[in-house]
């Protein structure tokens, strides 16, 4: 599997559900039971969702933007160590002395760069190195879960700010909803056009057979590089399935994962 390639997943779990008639495919099954089921099954996009314009299904997906809050700046002194055995495939440094190269093979601890710059000056590095690794994962799918999350139906609405306050009242489409706001036009900071998306939450109740779990299991380890991710090098290059176990409530998958991610963390020294 690889980026190109995973959005087509999406597409062939909606085509299954499909029953064709001849010439032409009809949906047998109510259109809310399949977006909790696209939702369940693709927990790596912030929205997925089909809805229906005529005889064409129009499958939505929105990917997650996460603001990630753990690279603040400490102005403590520290070195970059690496997570990861790896092959250096990226280098990125704002701050301190990089101590490896492009294409070199790295091992866990190993220092990528240092905030040793003189005898006299110390400062906290601050760069994202990626490297290309395989490692193990094990995934435990239940076969029956429990899930609150997106049910799928989404209401959009524009919207004006003015400074800090809106000009429209915000609505109460649904009896629990998230809202996630986006800014369309934006003048001198002090007029803005937002486009506010509404989506329905609910409590969604999924039963997975084996090919839904497999799926579930793998959108999960993209799930782990979007969550995580910091720079736009890192990717899954291929996803292998080892094994797989059916047990009375649950399957359980081992997966290789060839990617390139940040292997970079930061090791602040003992005396700072």
């Amino acid at each position: 599997h690889d980026n190109n390639l995973y959005d087509q997943r999406v597409y062939n779990f909606v085509y299954n559900k499909l029953n064709k008639k001849i010439w032409f495919y009809t949906l047998e099954e109510d259109i809310t039971d399949l977006n909790n089921s696209l939702r369940a099954t693709f927990p790596n996009y912030s929205y997925i969702g089909v809805t229906k314009d005529n005889s064409t299904l129009i499958i939505n997906i929105e990917l997650i933007n996460i603001k990630k809050e753990n690279n603040k700046e400490t102005n403590l002194p520290c070195d970059i160590v690496s997570e990861k055995d790896a092959v250096i495939v990226g280098i990125n440094c704002k701050k301190g002395k990089v101590l490896v190269n492009l294409n070199q093979y790295v091992k866990r601890k190993e220092v990528l760069v240092t905030g040793t710059l003189n005898d006299q000056l110390f400062v906290e590095s601050d760069a994202v190195i990626c490297g290309k690794y395989v490692e193990y994962k094990k995934i435990i799918v239940k076969k029956e879960q429990d899930t609150f999350g997106l049910t799928g139906k989404l209401f959009s609405k524009i919207n004006f700010k003015v400074g800090n306050n809106y000009l429209l009242k915000f609505e109460e489409k649904y009896n629990d909803q998230r809202l996630v706001i986006t800014k369309v036009i934006s003048l001198f900071k002090i007029f803005e056009i937002v486009n506010i998306n509404y989506y329905e939450e609910s409590k969604i109740n999924i039963i997975y057979n084996y090919e839904d779990a497999l799926t579930y299991a793998i959108s999960l380890i993209y799930y782990d590089l979007e969550l995580y991710r910091v720079s736009p090098l890192e990717k899954i290059i291929d996803i292998n399935l080892l094994t797989s176990i059916e047990n009375e409530d649950e399957y359980v998958f081992n997966f290789t994962v060839k990617q390139i991610r940040n292997i970079g963390y930061k090791s602040y020294y003992s005396n700072s």
